[in-house]
């Protein structure tokens, strides 16, 4: 199933600190710059434990490339968009995730 990079926050840790090191360990890749403010915010349950709720703080992030290393906690990167993710299996937070983005709050342009 696809799932977002990134992981929990290390103890003393801030996600400015923590993002660059999760990003790395699980894609190989650098980061080069992160938003000083998270563009997301949202809790979701999972499916199979309905007692937990996790909360995912989003940050936009720049990378000084996009050649992916595989890891055992990520295998491949692709771009999901609500245009086309019916063609992923999608864990119900990515799948909230589509459902919430929005182009305006973002810095980069494509």
């Amino acid at each position: 199933m696809w799932e977002l990079p990134g992981g929990g926050l290390d103890w003393g840790e801030t996600p400015h600190t923590d993002l660059p090191r999760e990003i790395a360990e699980e894609m190989g890749l650098k980061t080069t710059s992160i938003a000083d403010h998270p563009s997301y915010f949202f809790t979701c349950t999972p499916e199979d434990n309905q007692l937990i709720k996790y909360a995912y703080v989003l940050y936009e992030t720049t990378l000084e490339s996009l050649n992916f290393t595989p890891s055992e906690e990520c295998i491949a990167v692709d771009w999901i968009n609500k245009e086309n993710a019916g063609e992923f299996d999608l864990f119900p937070n990515v799948e909230l995730f589509v459902d919430l983005f929005d182009p305006k709050r973002h810095t980069h342009k494509s």
